[in-house]
C-alpha cells in the first residue's frame, strides 16, 4: 500500500489509517530487483498453454484463503512458518513488486508446487500511466510477459491497486481514470500477444470510505480486461469495524458496472479490543458472500503490527475462523475442475 505520506496518528484520526497501512513494505521487499532472477525460466514457448478458466471462476463454493507476508513466496520458508501457526496452508501467496522489477519465477515455482496461486501487486512507482500506455516499457513488459508464458504456471495480477486513492504516486493526484484504463488495456494486449493467458486479471481499488467523491466506473477497463475485482480495506480502530460498512458500499458500487467475481487481496485488523471480533466478522462474511471468492491477510510489521501469529487475543478467532469446511482450497485442484 505505498508509502505512508502521513504519521499513523494522523491517519487514524483522519479515518485513513486503512488506506495507508501497508506503509513501506513495497520499498523494503527484501526480493526485489535481481533477486528475482533465483529460478531460471524456459526459453520456449509451453506446448500446452495453462487454462485459468476454473481458478477464474470457481465452480466449488469454497473460499480461497490468502497469505502475504514479508519475503515470500520467493522464499517459501515465511509461508511455511506462518501457516504451520494458523493449522493451514494457504491458497494464494502475494508478493508486492515494482514495476521494473525481474518476474519472480522463483516465487511462482514455489506457490504452485503448494498448491497456491502466486498473486502480483505490480506498483508503478516511476513510470506514468501515460508512458505505459505510449510503449515506452514495451521491452519489459514484454519480456515480463513471456517469463509469465513460458513458466506456464498460473498467477493473478494486480497492475497499480488502489489508484482511486491520493497516496500513491500513481493515484488521483497524478493521473487520470482515463490514462489509467490506457496504461491497463495497453499491459493486457501485450500480455495476450505474448501468449501469457495464463494471468488473471485482478482489478483492484481501495474501498471508497475515504475516497466517497472518486467513482469506480470511469476506472474499469472492462469485463473484457479483467478476471477478478478485488477491494482492499482494512478494519481500524479509528474507522470501519465490519465487512458491511467496510466492503459492502464498494462492492454495491461495483455491481453497478460489473458481476465479475470478487475478492479481498488486502486485509488485516488492527490490534486492539476490536480485532477478534472483526476477524470473526472477516470470516464469516466471507463465508456467507457468495459473490467473494476470498481474500489475503496482510501479515506485516509495518504502520501497526498486523501480524495475527503475534496475537494471542485474537490468534485462536484466525484459527477457529480458518477450520471451517468453507475455507481453504488446493488450486490445482480448482483449475482442473473445468
Amino acid at each position: 500500500m505505498g508509502r505512508i505520506y502521513k504519521t499513523a496518528a494522523i491517519l487514524a484520526a483522519t479515518g485513513l489509517l486503512a488506506a495507508a497501512c501497508g506503509g513501506t513494505h513495497s520499498a523494503a521487499s527484501p526480493v526485489a530487483g535481481a533477486k528475482h532472477a533465483g529460478l531460471s525460466v524456459p526459453t520456449t514457448p509451453p506446448a500446452v498453454p495453462f487454462d485459468v478458466s476454473g481458478l477464474a471462476d470457481p465452480t466449488s463454493g469454497d473460499k480461497f484463503y490468502g497469505l502475504s507476508a514479508e519475503g515470500a513466496p520467493y522464499s517459501y520458508a515465511p509461508v511455511d512458518k506462518l501457516a504451520s501457526t494458523l493449522g493451514k496452508k494457504p491458497d494464494l501467496v502475494e508478493e508486492y513488486t515494482r514495476f521494473g522489477d525481474q518476474y519472480d519465477a522463483q516465487g511462482a515455482s514455489n506457490a504452485w508446487k503448494n498448491g497456491a496461486l502466486y498473486y502480483i501487486a505490480w506498483e508503478p512507482y516511476t513510470a506514468s500511466f501515460k508512458s505505459i500506455a505510449s510503449g515506452k516499457y514495451d521491452t519489459y513488459i514484454k519480456h515480463f510477459a513471456a517469463q509469465i508464458h513460458y513458466m506456464n504456471v498460473p498467477i493473478a495480477l494486480s497492475f497499480a491497486h488502489e489508484m482511486n486513492g491520493y497516496w500513491y504516486p500513481w493515484g488521483t493526484q497524478a493521473n487520470t481514470a482515463a490514462d489509467f484504463v490506457a496504461a491497463w488495456k495497453h499491459l493486457h494486449d501485450l500480455f495476450t500477444q505474448a501468449g501469457a493467458t495464463n494471468v488473471l486479471w485482478c482489478w483492484n481499488p481501495n474501498d471508497i470510505n475515504p475516497v466517497s467523491t472518486v467513482k469506480l466506473a470511469p476506472y474499469y477497463p472492462g469485463d473484457a480486461y479483467v478476471d477478478w475485482v478485488g477491494v482492499i480495506g482494512y478494519y481500524t480502530n479509528a474507522g470501519a469495524k465490519t465487512f458491511k460498512t467496510l466492503f459492502q458500499p464498494t462492492i454495491d458500487q461495483i455491481r453497478t458496472f460489473s458481476q465479475k467475481p470478487i475478492v479481498i487481496p488486502e486485509v488485516s485488523a488492527e490490534p486492539g479490543k476490536y480485532r477478534t471480533a472483526e476477524i470473526q466478522d472477516l470470516f464469516s462474511s466471507v463465508e456467507s458472500n457468495k459473490d467473494v471468492l476470498g481474500f489475503i491477510w496482510f501479515d506485516y510489521l509495518k504502520s501497526a503490527d498486523w501480524r495475527i501469529e503475534d496475537d494471542p487475543t485474537a490468534l485462536p478467532a484466525f484459527k477457529q475462523g480458518l477450520s471451517a469446511p468453507k475455507i481453504g482450497v488446493d488450486m490445482q485442484t480448482v483449475a482442473n475442475q473445468r
